[in-house]
């Protein structure tokens, strides 16, 4: 059963995912290492049930590690989103390898690189590689001493996850339709001010059982505040865990190899309408 899934496996499954070729900056583009995530995400299962059997989404979901991490747990669906062209396509390019079942074709149009943009999601019958989905049926990802292909569907949307009210606003196809979600949101620094808020605003809207999140630790309070604030009543809101989040040196102006930051492990506990996962995976996304 893949919610058994040792941590050190997961760990070394998540370190064959393929980064950023070139970090983008002004999107705050840095991998979440996989012994972060694989930690993350092995709490959620192992401590709440969050993962096996739950549509999972990924928010700001890069190049995939917490999308396929999630998955390898036992996510019925897991879907990521992610307004960066160029992340989305290693995203793809990952999940093929790794023989994960899903579309893997997208449509772009009138997409701009940036937060507060519109993005096309990617189009199950618009597929551009026929045989892409068999192929990665066909494939197994083998390392450690397991060798397995998840039964989860995967797949991404490319789309800003703030953009206006964002995807978890009332008035959006989004809200209330996952279980959980897991993401590594922007920290809001550089030109992104405000956009950690952002994201944990969407999330809490989309997910009707858990939300985990990862924040530096000196916003702590006002997080917190917030969270419990857009999560409605009865939302609950507990740090698991504060980590010391390793920065590699990613761009030019980086002075040292690396930088550790303080970041708190946050889970948003949810008393809301778990979602239907066959109507959820049934939905034309497009």
């Amino acid at each position: 059963m893949m919610a058994k899934l040792k941590l050190r496996v997961l760990e070394e499954y998540l370190q064959t995912i393929e980064g950023f070729k070139i970090p983008k900056l002004h999107l705050e583009q840095y991998v979440t290492r996989p012994h972060v995530a694989s930690h993350l995400l092995h709490d959620a299962q192992m401590s709440f049930a969050d993962l096996e059997g739950k549509c999972v989404a990924d928010l700001g979901c890069g190049c995939g590690s917490l999308t396929f991490g999630a998955a390898a747990l036992g996510a019925a669906y897991t879907v990521g989103f992610e307004v960066d062209p160029d992340a989305v396509e290693i995203f793809r390019e990952n999940a093929k390898r790794l023989g994960l079942p899903g579309q893997w074709s997208i449509k772009n149009e009138q997409h701009k690189e940036g937060y507060g943009t519109k993005g096309v999601a990617s189009d199950p019958s618009d597929d551009d590689d026929s045989n892409s989905d068999n192929e990665s049926r066909s494939s197994s990802s083998s390392f450690g001493d397991a060798q397995y292909m998840p039964d989860a569907s995967v797949d991404v949307v490319l789309c800003d996850v703030t953009s206006g009210e964002g995807l978890g606003s009332t008035s959006n196809r989004w809200h209330k339709s996952v279980d959980t979600v897991v993401m590594n949101p922007p920290f809001g620094t550089k030109n992104n001010h405000g956009a950690d808020m952002a994201f944990l605003k969407s999330a809490l809207g989309m997910a009707c059982s858990a939300v985990y999140t990862l924040h530096k630790t000196c916003t702590r309070n006002y997080v917190l505040a917030k969270g419990k604030e857009w999560g409605g009543s009865g939302t609950t809101a507990e740090v698991l865990a504060k980590l010391r989040f390793d920065l590699p040196k990613s761009y030019k102006f980086h002075n040292k190899r690396s930088v550790d930051v303080e970041v708190d492990f946050i889970r948003f506990g949810l008393s809301g309408t778990n979602t239907n996962v066959h109507s959820f995976r049934a939905m034309k996304i497009s």
